[in-house]
This record gives C-alpha cells, sequence and structure tokens, in this order.
C-alpha cells in the first residue's frame, strides 16, 4: 500500500473542522489518504516524499484523502464522451465515461492545487486505472 505524505494524527489538524473525518478510525483515514496520495502522485510531480514532505503537500494530502473519503476525487458518475449519428440504415452510439476525477471547479480541489505550487504538472497523457475497495 502507498503511504500518504502524513499520518493520520496530522491530518486530524488539518481537517479539525470536519467531523465526520474525525470519527473515522485510524485505518480507514490512512486508507484514504494513501488514496489522496495517489491522486497527487498521477497529476503532480512533487520533489518530495513521505519523510520529508511540506506542510501544503500534507495539507493538499490532507484534502485529498477527504474527498477520496467522500467520494468526490474519483467520483463514480456515467457521463457522455461521444455520440454517434447516422441517418442512412439508422446507427446510433454512445459512449461512456465512468470514474471521472474531481473536476476543477470543485472548491476544494481548487485548494489542493493551489496547495501544490511548488509542484509541476504532469504532462503524461498516459490513463491510470484505478480500482477502489
Amino acid at each position: 500500500m502507498i503511504t500518504a505524505y502524513l499520518t493520520a494524527a496530522e491530518s486530524d489538524v488539518y481537517l479539525a473542522a470536519y467531523a465526520d473525518w474525525l470519527a473515522l478510525d485510524e485505518a480507514v483515514k490512512n486508507n484514504h489518504l494513501s488514496w489522496g496520495r495517489v491522486y497527487i502522485d498521477s497529476i503532480y510531480l512533487c520533489p518530495y516524499d513521505e519523510t520529508d514532505a511540506t506542510d501544503d503537500l500534507k495539507h493538499a494530502n490532507s484534502l485529498a484523502g477527504y474527498m477520496n473519503f467522500n467520494d468526490t476525487l474519483y467520483a463514480n458518475v456515467s457521463e457522455v464522451e461521444s455520440t454517434t449519428v447516422t441517418a442512412g440504415s439508422v446507427s446510433s452510439s454512445k459512449t461512456y465515461r465512468s470514474g471521472a476525477e474531481a473536476t476543477n471547479e470543485d472548491p476544494m480541489i481548487q485548494k489542493v492545487t493551489a496547495l501544490l505550487t511548488d509542484c509541476s504538472s504532469s504532462t503524461s497523457t498516459a490513463t491510470v486505472g484505478l480500482s477502489r475497495n
């Protein structure tokens, strides 16, 4: 399992305003924080690891972990990605996208982005498949 950039106890400091987070046990918090790190590492290249993470990186990891807990980091939504319609011999198709990442309009993801100014955005176009348990 991937280690988060901070401990569950440290995340409680950053997420003190969220009673639902504080009520979780340590193992559950660590799971969500690990998914928060997966999200950060899949988009950003940060020059730190869990032994020397900055306060901003820890804070961003906390927020991403909380979003994972609330199912808003990797939303289980189905959206139409493309449609095809053919008039001759009548044909129709739709391609759906599911498991979309949080949108940039989400205020919490905007805060994560703002906290990660020391990191560079990954320019990779590879698709990352994630499976949550």
